[in-house]
């Protein structure tokens, strides 16, 4: 797409002074007289400043190739009037007082706000979620969207949200709930004791509708975030796909889907532990800050110290990737979309980038995003993502 009355390359140069802060006075005219022309123009500029770190929503680990990355840079500007010496001296000019991805990410954007939709997105994307269902022990199916009062429990409306909580003086036993997750959405709960649980998508959660005895014991299929209510006497007790999740005093995550083999516990604060029930050698104490990982079968407990805040963020309403792998970003964002991921080129799998994007945003913005990198291609056939 050509901007009305400016080039895409002379929009990129303007842009890029723009966030360096070295445009001119006539520079500024020239740009608020382009945001000024129409609507389009004016959502995109305030999209394209609004975001602190343009290049960075989804950047490679690896050296740049300055000549490569110049090349795409005037490539997807789309502007094909201007040669590449002159494209390189300009490279030069400002590479000397920012860092080259600033201006390549002027051309990602810029691509990704042109680019046509990935084929095909739009018929899980764009599908209305499914409804939260609750089962209780005597099989009773309630769909929480539409209940305000569940047996022992309400269901609490804060806005767009919507929140389970359980009576604290409740005395039934034996009377298990489950929770079901559907893709695109996430559930809260209050415990009987307090506690309070979030549920990702994709997330199954059996739990009892009181605590008696003398642990407090859930099971989990999925990924959740519990903040504890501790009590020395009553320990709380995490059951997931083989792991023992238990809380000393806690907050943390929890991500442990069946399908993939593997249980994360992310320790936000007081302390945990995480056990192998089959194995007691695989065995991990966590203090706050740190992450313990545990391959299904392998034995080996593997734990390092993390920054937090990417593997909660997701209750928060983004996806935040770290220095992750392709592989694992494109597990998260088809369990959410729901759609299953394959990849033509297993290579990709091993890739690893950084970025943030809101999960409220469609599947075909964030792939146009990814493919903004010039690393990967990404299409949609159906209910399945290719990866290649």
């Amino acid at each position: 797409m050509k901007h009305q009355h400016m080039s895409d390359f002379r929009l990129s140069e303007l842009l890029a002074r723009k966030v360096l802060g070295s445009i001119t006075e006539k520079e500024t005219a020239e740009l608020e007289q382009w945001v000024n022309l129409n609507a389009d123009n004016r959502q995109f500029y305030n999209q394209f400043m609004a975001q602190s770190s343009i290049g960075k929503r989804f950047e490679r680990h690896e050296e740049f190739d300055i000549n490569e990355h110049w090349n795409q840079f005037v490539q997807r500007a789309g502007n094909r009037e201007h040669k590449a010496s002159r494209s390189l001296s300009i490279l030069i000019k400002y590479a000397a007082i920012i860092a080259l991805p600033v201006l390549i990410g002027a051309a990602v954007y810029l691509t990704v706000f042109n680019k046509k939709d990935v084929p095909n997105s739009q018929a899980f994307s764009n599908k209305a979620p499914a409804g939260i269902v609750l089962y209780t022990s005597t099989g009773e199916k309630i769909n929480l969207d539409d209940a305000s009062k569940i047996e022992n429990g309400v269901v609490v409306k804060d806005k767009d949200t919507k929140e389970l909580v359980y009576d604290a003086t409740a005395s039934v036993k034996d009377q298990y709930h489950t929770i079901i997750v559907p893709a695109q959405r996430d559930f809260k709960i209050q415990l009987a004791d307090g506690s309070t649980v979030w549920l990702n998508a994709g997330t199954t959660f059996t739990y009892p509708v009181a605590f008696n005895g003398n642990i407090r014991q859930v099971q989990l299929d999925g990924e959740a975030f519990f903040d504890i209510k501790h009590n020395e006497k009553q320990p709380f007790l995490v059951k997931t796909n083989g792991i023992n999740v238990e809380d000393i005093g806690t907050s943390f995550n929890v991500k442990s889907y069946k399908a993939e083999s593997k249980t994360t516990t992310t320790l936000v604060s007081g302390k945990a532990k995480m056990t192998d029930p089959a194995n007691v050698s695989a065995t991990a104490l966590l203090e706050p800050g740190f992450q313990s990982s545990y391959i299904t079968g392998s034995g080996q407990m593997q734990v390092r110290e993390v920054d937090v805040n990417p593997a909660i963020a997701w209750k928060e309403g983004r996806f935040d990737f770290e220095d992750q792998a392709l592989g694992e970003i494109m597990s998260d964002l088809g369990r959410w979309y729901g759609a299953e991921v394959e990849f033509e080129n297993e290579q990709l799998r091993k890739v690893r980038f950084k970025g943030s994007v809101s999960k409220t945003d469609s599947f075909e913005r964030i792939a146009n995003i990814l493919e903004g990198t010039g690393k990967v291609k990404i299409s949609v056939a159906g209910n399945k993502i290719y990866v290649k």
